[in-house]
């Protein structure tokens, strides 16, 4: 049935519609209407309410209307019954969808259906509720001239199955009455012939029409063509950017790559470059400490024979760096105290520690302490308790213990070689300071009978080095003008 009537309808191809998405998304929910499942229908027909009121231009209305019209004619009954109950909730709440239904020709297919004998009679009978709708929601009587005569012959029908067929169709007469449209009257052909004048008219208007947007739709379609070009040239150039900024990545990290190697490179120089420069040192010292007796600002030294005793410092291990291999330290905290005592212990013998200031910032202390150690690593030589247990060289030249201090030696200076020599066998037990192989005149005596050598500082990038520690066959045979003797005190 719906082939034979579907010419009738105006073709949904005469209206544009902006969104492809939602034309299919309304063929999908009319398809889903021939399902038997009543809730479905129900939330179907909700759909396509919404997407009347909300979302379908009234100039598209046709995409939504000729379907389910298609629909209708459906020979199953359910199929039918679900398109009239939907086309029904969209008549009574849409005045667009009335208006848009009428123009697609639809009384015209009711016409047709209602006047063919072989239509199924739930068909004739859910047209008949489609155009009764119509007009109880004030759809123009005269829009239905053409229904009259089919509408009288049906309503005269007197068999059990068409009854209610007649019974709606006695129904509409009596609406169309109210439009004064009765029966076949010459008035009303006359009506009739004018109505298919008027249908004729928007006919052709509606042909020009699908012309002018056939067109217009070929000029978009070329817009599209043309727009889809340039996103593929885009595309194209923007590959090429991507490619290009992925190769200057690559070149980037390369880059750093190198530049990583050649900081390590230079960070291995620069060892190499201070362990030549201490080796060096080491080879002066020797050097000098090589010359029989030298005469040194009125002091005259002589090296005895010495033996070299292993060094070994256990302390914390944070605050400070240590180059592997070397007694080499290196704060890396500011204002923190920090002591490091030589684990060997001494309680008889002439002994010396030679230490080497790297970097001297603020201040530095060299000395001894009783063994234990008595002063613990983040302790300061110079603070209670410590102060009674140990006795230290001062970077402007004092000597202090006790909290006492006593001024008179040479200060001190990166670079300087400072050298502690404690002699455990005289009465009182003495420790002397060497700065740079000079003997210094304040020395301390009275020291405690087991002693422990020690360095300290507290600044960020203080270093120092421990060259030496060495057991001598005799006290270094120096002297100096001026000597002032510092007594160790316990209280």
């Amino acid at each position: 049935m719906a082939t034979s009537f579907s010419d009738s309808l105006r073709s949904s191809d005469s209206m544009t519609f902006q969104s492809g998405t939602i034309k299919k998304e309304i063929a999908f929910l009319v398809s889903g209407l021939q399902q038997e499942d009543k809730e479905q229908q129900k939330q179907i027909t909700s759909r396509l309410l919404t997407i009347a009121q909300n979302e379908c231009p009234q100039a598209s209305y046709a995409l939504l209307l000729y379907p389910l019209v298609t629909l209708l004619l459906n020979g199953n009954i359910d199929a039918s019954s679900a398109a009239q109950s939907a086309i029904i909730t969209l008549v009574n709440n849409s005045d667009d969808v009335r208006s848009a239904l009428i123009k697609i020709g639809f009384i015209e297919t009711a016409r047709q259906v209602l006047i063919d004998e072989n239509t199924p009679n739930h068909i004739e009978s859910n047209m008949l509720d489609v155009i009764q709708s119509l007009l109880f929601q004030g759809v123009n009587g005269n829009e239905m001239i053409g229904l009259v005569s089919i509408l009288s012959q049906l309503s005269e029908e007197k068999s059990e199955e068409k009854k209610k067929i007649s019974q709606k169709a006695k129904m509409i007469l009596n609406l169309l009455s109210g439009f004064g449209i009765t029966g076949s009257s010459s008035s009303n052909n006359i009506q009739l012939v004018n109505v298919n004048k008027e249908l004729k008219i928007q006919i052709d208007e509606q042909k020009r029409n699908y012309i002018e947007l056939q067109r217009k739709d070929e000029e978009k379609q070329k817009q599209i063509i043309e727009l889809q070009k340039k996103d593929e040239v885009s595309i194209k150039n923007d590959e090429e950017k991507s490619k290009k900024i992925i190769e200057l990545e690559h070149k980037d990290e390369d880059n750093k790559r190198i530049i990583d190697e050649n900081k390590i490179l230079i960070s291995e120089l620069q060892r190499k470059d201070e362990d030549n420069k201490r080796k060096i040192t080491d080879l002066e010292r020797q050097h000098e400490d090589s010359k029989p007796k030298p005469v040194i600002n009125n002091q005259i030294v002589s090296q005895p024979k010495s033996e070299e005793i292993p060094i070994s410092i256990s302390v914390p291990s944070e605050g400070y760096t240590k180059i592997e291999g070397e007694f080499t330290y290196t704060s890396t905290k500011d204002y923190e105290f920090q002591t490091f005592p030589i684990d060997q212990q001494f309680t008889h013998g002439i002994c010396k520690c030679e230490f080497k200031i790297n970097k001297l910032d603020s201040y530095q202390n060299f000395g001894v302490m009783k063994s234990g150690p008595s002063v613990p690593f983040n302790g300061h030589p110079n603070e209670n308790p410590h102060y009674k247990n140990c006795m230290y060289f001062r970077q402007r030249g004092e000597v202090r213990q006790n909290q006492k201090v006593t001024d008179g030696n040479q200060t001190f200076k990166s670079g300087d070689i400072i050298s502690l020599e404690v002699n455990m066998d005289i009465v009182p037990r003495t420790v002397r300071l060497f700065i740079n192989g000079v003997l210094q005149p304040v020395y301390m005596s009275g020291i405690p009978d087991s002693i422990q050598f020690y360095f300290h500082f507290w600044n960020n990038e203080e270093s120092v080095t421990v060259l030496s520690l060495k057991r001598l066959s005799s006290p270094t045979d120096a002297t100096v003008i001026g000597a002032k003797e510092v007594k160790w005190e316990e209280e």
